[in-house]
């Protein structure tokens, strides 16, 4: 039996947990001889020995953090955007460094759901080259696609994650999207709802729906005109696949891992390029062909991204390791 821990489920980002969810239910439709078992932990210091009941042969941490385990431990990676100049905070940026460090020193792999990810652990532990694994995350676009596909009137965009505080807020790009609707860049009428709480003032035409629940958020989605992911950094990146399955075009930051992960699925604008985002957004409203060309390349990315194919390297990176998985 493989352990794995399942605070994610209490404990958040809920985009860890979105992935662990994949993980599971994509390890119960393959071929594997060993179960993958949620272990239920009030916090990490019960893992030791909740890991030794359960005899089991290998560990799977869903994210950097775990403790010190009696068996080979598989963890995983999702995002450093300190590498690449983004910065979450001192604080959080340190320990991020610091986890790392350990995962380096004490993992038997390391996996990641994008190969920019696995070029930003290379780039700060170039000795752990050998031991990191690119797993994109499952995705289910089953909910989504079934939301009821009714645009608003009026017309609205819709931006998912916008990040709790400032810093986290600067790193999805909010400040780009409200310096849009601000500027007036935007087509007359285009009205813009934020998916949580934002941290900067909202100027006219935006407002933030901070507690949805997921049919509401589903239905808030596909009832949207575009999706806008404006993000400095990412590690993977869900709320673009969201609305793609929900036939919801995408316009979002060239950065590597969301091109990675929608591929041709959304229009590319510069980071932090508030003209240039208002540009994507009109070539969405107005170019029939580029809004059709969009979805179509979205639903192949989401076909390549399925709970099965996620669970599926997961298996191979224990059995890379020796685990018989």
């Amino acid at each position: 039996m493989i352990a794995v821990d399942a605070r994610p489920f209490t404990l958040g980002p809920p985009s860890v947990a979105q992935a662990l969810t994949a993980l599971l239910a994509g390890w119960q439709r393959i071929e594997t001889r060993m179960p993958l078992r949620a272990l239920e932990a009030t916090d990490r210091r019960a893992l030791p020995a909740l890991v030794a009941d359960a005899r089991a042969e290998a560990f799977l941490s869903p994210w950097s953090s775990f403790p010190r385990l009696g068996v080979p431990v598989v963890a995983l990676v999702h995002e450093l955007p300190f590498v690449r100049g983004v910065s979450e905070g001192r604080l959080r940026d340190w320990k991020h460094r610091r986890w790392l460090r350990r995962n380096v020193r004490a993992c038997a792999a390391i996996v990641v759901p994008t190969a920019a990810t696995r070029d930003d652990v290379i780039a700060l532990h170039p000795e752990a080259r050998e031991r990191v694994h690119v797993v994109p995350h499952g995705f289910d676009p089953e909910p989504w696609a079934a939301a009821e596909r009714a645009p608003a009137e009026p017309p609205y965009a819709v931006m998912v994650g916008v990040g709790a505080t400032r810093r986290m807020a600067l790193k999805k790009g909010l400040d780009v999207a409200l310096e849009a609707w601000r500027a007036r860049l935007v087509p007359e009428g285009l009205r813009l709802v934020l998916v949580g709480q934002s941290a900067f003032a909202l100027p006219t035409g935006v407002e933030a729906r901070p507690d949805l629940d997921a049919p509401a958020l589903r239905q808030l989605v596909a009832g949207a005109r575009l999706l806008l992911y404006p993000s400095r950094s990412e590690g993977f990146g869900y709320p673009p696949l969201e609305a793609l399955a929900a036939g919801v075009p995408v316009v979002a930051s060239d950065i590597p891992a969301v091109v990675e992960v929608t591929g041709e699925g959304a229009v590319r604008v510069p980071p932090g390029d508030a003209p240039a985002l208002a540009a994507g957004i009109r070539t969405l409203l107005d170019d029939e062909a580029t809004h059709a060309a969009c979805l179509a390349a979205g639903r192949e990315r989401i076909a390549a991204l399925t709970p099965e194919r996620a669970a599926l390297g997961i298996r191979d990176v224990f059995r890379a390791i020796g685990v018989d998985a």
